[in-house]
């Protein structure tokens, strides 16, 4: 499937395709052996492209790249690469507040750098790792409940995975409230 697209469709044509398609079927939907092929690496590779083409252009304040650094600063995070997604949530983020404040989306891009901050404070390993921790995790306990509620489910189980992460025992040791972030990210709908 992911060959037949690849023959038929440009890479900027084929990637939403794909991210919908997989969104609905999982990547094995591309692997007849249930093996998945890497989608990641391109997909990121063509974002980053298309951010820098979108810049080089001047068109950096469309909504469309504008919508894409944030999304490719989730990708950065989720893949760990957290200097490249504290870059692009941090220019996202101003971009927004720049041309669209007060926009619902400023929020998901708050519980994303929340998180951020979160696994960031997780990675330290000097003196300064528990405090780290605690101001990431009191960064989420700000996040409103109902604003949270208005992100997408993925945004919603990072920031719940995240917290029982952050709450577990290689974090704070916090078990009451790891075992509140399992519940919620079990009870995700």
């Amino acid at each position: 499937m992911l060959s037949t697209m690849k023959a038929l469709r440009t890479e900027e044509e084929y990637v939403p395709v794909m991210t919908a398609m997989e969104t609905m079927f999982g990547p094995v939907f591309f692997a007849p052996d249930m093996q998945a092929p890497d989608i990641w690496t391109p997909r990121v590779v063509l974002i980053r492209r298309l951010l820098d083409q979108a810049r080089a252009d001047g068109r950096e304040n469309d909504l469309e790249p504008m919508l894409w650094e944030t999304i490719y600063g989730y990708w950065q995070l989720r893949l760990g690469n957290f200097i490249e997604a504290e870059q692009a949530l941090g220019a996202s983020r101003a971009r927004w507040e720049a041309l669209k404040p007060g926009d619902p989306w400023l929020f998901g891009i708050e519980a994303l750098q929340a998180s951020l901050e979160a696994k960031k404070s997780m990675r330290e390993t000097g003196p300064e790792r528990t405090s780290g921790m605690q101001a990431a995790a009191d960064r989420l306990e700000q996040l409103p409940e109902y604003e949270l509620k208005r992100t997408g489910k993925l945004v919603q189980q990072l920031v719940f995975t995240t917290k029982a992460e952050l709450y577990g025992i290689d974090g704070l040791n916090k078990a009451h409230l790891a075992n509140l972030a399992r519940a919620a990210l079990r009870n995700l709908k």
